[in-house]
């Protein structure tokens, strides 16, 4: 059978073309680079050429192939010092970096812990007394209603007492009538001081039970995969499947694989030793 392999011309034309024209770091033998790029370019261009027909042409890709992994080898051999040198070079501007970051970690480290402090107090005073004040303007407003209310029947009741026909008629339409309060004055809520302001964060936790404030998670999963199965358009989307599992499962598993609604397929790939 004859084999033959097409390549991506685009991409392969971006490789090449990005190889070309790179940049040759100082210090580096740049007849030393060109020589190496000229070399895998030829490489490559057998290896488009190459059309396997029988047993001696691909014996003939199959030693391409190797020479590849010893070209590479030699390449990272060639331009190991620079490499070295550059990593060397990376890891004491990391360490003097993480250096900087220790001093200006641990200062606001402790300033972050006063600004929560003193914010969670804030806060909590706030909503104390938010709610007491709430409490208290209900309290004035229910008054009041009860007062014009109060008014209102001692007027009904006067006008009963005067006992002329027009006197009832008027008691009536006015015990008919809406009592609405006058105005009373009522406590500000607390705001944010001028400088500051409240930023709301809402996140989702599991709902809380009598044996664990945080939520039991567990529980939580259990509801949503049952109203998923129930509503998927409408829950499905909050269920994300385990793929790092689901594939330690199928590399241990191999072919007794048992997840239901997946398979596992062996994609692996060919090995060249030099």
């Amino acid at each position: 059978m004859k084999t033959e392999t097409k390549p991506t011309t685009k991409a392969v034309a971006i490789v090449i073309t990005r190889m070309e024209g790179t940049k040759i770091p100082a210090k580096f033998d740049e007849k030393q680079v060109q020589a190496f790029r000229q070399e895998s370019r030829k490489v490559y261009d057998l290896a488009e050429e190459l059309i396997i027909t029988d047993v001696a042409t691909k014996d003939t890709a199959e030693a391409l192939a190797r020479s590849c992994s010893e070209m590479k080898k030699k390449v990272k051999a060639a331009f190991k010092d620079r490499l070295d040198e550059a990593t060397e070079e990376k890891r004491a501007a990391t360490a003097k970096k993480a250096a900087v970051d220790l001093v200006i970690d641990t200062l606001i480290e402790i300033l972050d812990a006063a600004q929560r402090t003193t914010d969670r107090k804030t806060r909590d005073y706030t909503e104390a007394e938010n709610k007491r004040i709430a409490e208290a303007n209900r309290k004035k407003e229910l008054e009041a209603q009860k007062d014009a209310e109060d008014k209102r029947k001692e007027q009904v009741q006067e006008l009963k007492d005067i006992g002329t026909p027009e006197a009832r008629r008027a008691a009536r339409e006015l015990a008919a009538a809406p009592v609405t309060a006058d105005p009373v004055e009522l406590e500000e809520k607390v705001t944010a001081s001028k400088g500051t302001v409240y930023q709301a964060k809402w996140e989702a936790k599991a709902i809380p039970t009598a044996a664990d404030e945080t939520g039991d998670e567990a529980a939580a999963l259990a509801l949503l995969v049952e109203a998923a199965y129930k509503e998927p358009g409408k829950y499905i989307k909050y269920l994300m499947l385990n793929w790092p599992a689901i594939n330690r499962a199928a590399v241990a598993d191999t072919d007794k694989f048992d997840v239901p609604g997946f398979t596992a397929r062996d994609e692996g790939k060919v090995l060249h030793r030099g």
